[in-house]
């Protein structure tokens, strides 16, 4: 593998706000768990079928299963947001191409870390909720909601990661 350039990406403020706001789902996650911990029944739904209703359950410290996951990634793909030249790329990356593309793909994971962290939310609250009667599944709607999301996310990062600007030569 050929070296690339390193290079440190600045932040604007849509980058802060995705970073920030990360964070605070994090942390709005397990508060969540926390909070209502002591509320649940010994048995909460562990498992959804695919219209979203409860097929599974589970002792109710797997509660505790979803937040720990998804801090787990988003202090991963911190980390590893640090290192846009280790990433792999579509496109080779030049002197010419570097900041754009690695300001992409840090972007990119960004948007990506809050985007599982606000589905492990989701997913998380409504546990909660079915698990203290209020609610009886997480809606049909997720499945379909989750694949077209996913495809979009991926055709969008190939699309900009393969076009060419005049600066790229």
């Amino acid at each position: 593998m050929e070296a690339r350039p390193k290079i440190k990406i600045r932040w604007n403020g849509t980058d802060r706000f995705w970073e920030v706001s990360g964070w605070l789902l994090l942390l709005f996650l397990w508060v969540l768990i926390l909070v209502n911990y002591t509320k649940l029944p010994e048995t909460i739904p562990s498992h959804f079928d695919l219209s979203g209703m409860p097929d599974d359950y589970s002792s109710k410290w797997t509660i505790f299963l979803l937040p720990a996951l998804a801090s787990v990634i988003y202090i991963g793909l911190t980390i590893l947001n640090r290192f846009p030249h280790k990433f792999n790329y579509i496109s080779a990356i030049t002197t010419a191409n570097a900041k754009r593309q690695y300001t992409f793909a840090t972007r990119m994971i960004r948007f990506l870390k809050w985007g599982i962290v606000l589905l492990c939310c989701f997913i998380s609250y409504r546990t909660v909720q079915i698990a203290l009667g209020k609610e009886t599944g997480v809606g049909g709607w997720i499945v379909p909601f989750l694949i077209a999301g996913s495809l979009i996310f991926v055709v969008i990062t190939v699309l900009h990661s393969v076009r060419k600007v005049p600066s790229d030569n």
